[in-house]
């Protein structure tokens, strides 16, 4: 028997889609004590974190003392101190993108793939969506930018990046747009698909078609139909890691050229996960530099470069790497892909080297 402790109500769930029930007995226990009660060989932790709190680091220190396999999942890679800290042999990460330095010399790092399956399993149940998009060339916008909530790279990007022929929103930032103010002639909220309810932040639910989502994850039909090319401006750009979230995947489903601001290696890291970039088409030498500004400088050459070049010829040349990435998307089971390496991470290291009690 495997007692299993976790503060993520969905690892029943994702235990079910691993089969791991099937190969060894699986207890499921959401009360601290009582998993510690447990005989020592056969506790697992499966622990969530998105806000590291140094309470919350408490309690994995707990966990990692006391389990023979502790997994700690990071679906919001905002920082990798636990990395470091927590670097255990029965540890295990899962983590929402890549370590761009040497891994835990003692722990596993493998992938999460939440905005991956949470952002493609609705376009799977709402593929109606898509198929608003206009891809008709050329458009009279060049970039959409969407830069989001005030943030360091952002601000720099505002500075430094040519807004004259693009659609831009950046929020609470001094002489930045917010949806409030934005040119309606270039923007609207998609209400043919939106129920009629009050949106005062992007990552507000939404439903559509009667199926619930992040309004973040929605692809802005609107204002893709009127712009050429996008400005991916991730949450993150620190260049030990790079961290994926449904800001790339919109423009791929949509199959649309992309620049992506970010922290180093961000493109060579998508690349590692099975996707293609524009390298010949656009310069992406900005990807491989290490200061935040230089890049940001390289990125905006690279953008006017693009802007300069016919769209319909951009496109034609891009076609194979936006099917690419859109096929890949779309075919990929992402939640399954990772149910089935949590089984077999359990597998592997709790039941083919099971420990025998002493009498």
């Amino acid at each position: 028997m495997q007692y299993i402790y976790s503060n993520n109500p969905n690892i029943k769930f994702w235990l079910e889609l691993s089969g791991i029930a099937q190969q060894t007995p699986v207890t499921i226990i959401q009360d601290l004590d009582e998993w510690l009660a447990c005989p020592d060989h056969s506790r697992i932790s499966l622990h969530e974190e998105v806000w590291f709190a140094p309470e919350n680091a408490d309690l994995v220190r707990i966990l990692v003392e006391h389990s023979r396999l502790c997994v700690i999942f990071m679906p919001e890679m905002v920082q990798d101190a636990w990395c470091r800290e927590f670097d255990q042999p029965n540890v295990v990460f899962y983590i929402a993108g890549r370590l761009n330095y040497r891994k835990p010399v003692l722990a596993d790092v493998r992938r999460h793939h939440y905005f991956f399956w949470s952002t493609v399993d609705f376009y799977h149940s709402v593929p109606a969506v898509l198929d608003q998009l206009d891809h008709t060339l050329p458009k009279p916008l060049e970039f959409d930018m969407l830069l989001g909530r005030k943030k360091r790279h952002r601000d720099l990007v505002w500075e430094t990046v040519d807004r004259s022929r693009s659609f831009v929103t950046y929020f609470n930032n001094d002489g930045g747009q917010d949806l409030s103010t934005a040119d309606k002639k270039y923007f609207a909220w998609p209400t043919e698909i939106l129920d009629a309810v009050p949106i005062d932040n992007t990552a507000d639910i939404v439903t559509v078609n009667g199926t619930i989502v992040s309004l973040s994850q929605l692809v802005p039909v609107d204002i893709y139909n009127h712009t050429a090319y996008t400005l991916v401006c991730e949450s993150q750009f620190e260049n030990r890691w790079s961290f994926f979230t449904e800001k790339i995947i919109k423009p791929m489903l949509a199959q649309r050229v992309f620049v992506a601001c970010s922290g180093r290696y961000f493109l060579r890291n998508l690349r590692e996960w099975g996707f293609k970039t524009f390298d010949g088409i656009i310069d992406e030498s900005y990807d491989r530099e290490f200061e935040l500004g230089r890049r940001i400088d390289m990125l905006a050459d690279s953008m006017k470069q693009l802007a300069q070049r016919d769209q319909r010829e951009v496109y034609e040349q891009a076609r194979p790497i936006l099917e690419h990435n859109y096929n890949w998307l779309m075919s990929q089971p992402w939640l399954q892909l990772m149910a089935d390496d949590i089984g077999a991470v359990i597998y592997e290291r709790c039941v083919t080297t099971a420990v025998v009690p002493v009498p």
